[in-house]
């Protein structure tokens, strides 16, 4: 049994399957092997008998992986706790992640590296990578030992360099960006639409407020922070959808096939709804 150095074999019915590699970061002792069920346990976890250690990025991706179903071990060193293959799942998102020393025998953090292959919609995998690198305090393409991580590349038969490899974060970084840019524009335009309708008055103030929440939104995106910015769009809408009720009050009955005879009710009071065509 040996790490997967091959190329991305997870098969995905979108087509989108995205491998990255990257340094593994600072390495902690907070999660255990199950070794009866090959999967992760926290720690403290009872069936957690072996020791694993986890890099930064491999934390920071599982902790975004929300909803996650367990994650499987596929492989494991007997004499290196920080060498292992694991995959786990999530909406649809697939991924894998390999930790690997490529210099210094393993006897340094800084030596490991990580293998990432994801496999999903591209824009919930381009979503993911936007996050892991928000989070980490270092850029996870660049490497404390770059000659080596070259070498290391040209061993497993990988024609990639180290500026293609940096690309492909920073190009999975920039769609997730353009993506919530897109969500961005679609609310500024609704409110320019309801602005050509209004002037003055309690729904004008509603509309500036909903305004300055598309402001909060593009100022966190710029803060690299996704989360708040769906959350002030969010905010947006509700205010967007409240002036729209006042605006447009619906009819107390209404029905979206035929029409309802508001007159012609029984002595019990239930009101019947006409479903017949009109033009019979």
């Amino acid at each position: 049994m040996c790490l997967n150095h091959g190329r991305c074999v997870m098969v995905n019915p979108s087509g989108w399957c995205l491998t990255l590699f990257c340094s593994a970061g600072k390495a902690s002792a907070l999660h255990g092997m199950d070794e009866d069920e090959m999967i992760l346990r926290p720690k403290a976890h009872p069936n957690a008998k072996r020791k694993l250690y986890l890099g930064q990025t491999a934390t920071s991706i599982l902790n975004k992986m929300i909803a996650s179903s367990n994650v499987e071990i596929h492989y494991f060193s007997k004499w290196d706790e920080q060498s292992w293959r694991m995959s786990t799942s999530s909406n649809g998102l697939k991924i894998e992640i390999e930790s690997f020393p490529y210099w210094g025998l393993g006897l340094f953090s800084s030596g490991y590296a990580n293998k990432i292959t994801l496999s999903s919609q591209e824009d919930v995998g381009n979503r993911l990578i936007f996050d892991v690198i928000s989070t980490l305090d270092f850029k996870p393409w660049e490497f404390k030992h770059p000659k080596a991580f070259r070498k290391w590349l040209q061993k497993f038969d990988y024609e990639l360099s180290l500026t293609e490899n940096q690309e492909n974060w920073k190009e999975a970084e920039k769609s997730a960006t353009n993506e919530v840019n897109l969500q961005i524009d679609i609310v500024r335009k609704r409110c320019e639409m309801f602005e050509e309708k209004l002037d003055t008055g309690r729904l004008a103030e509603s509309l500036t407020e909903a305004y300055e929440e598309v402001e909060m939104a593009s100022l966190a995106l710029e803060d690299r922070n996704i989360p708040a910015t769906e959350r002030a769009l969010s905010r947006c809408e509700a205010l967007l959808i409240n002036i729209d009720e006042i605006m447009n009050p619906e009819d107390e009955f209404t029905s979206p096939h035929g029409h309802v005879l508001l007159n012609e009710a029984t002595d019990d009071g239930i009101t019947f709804v006409d479903l017949s065509n009109e033009e019979e």
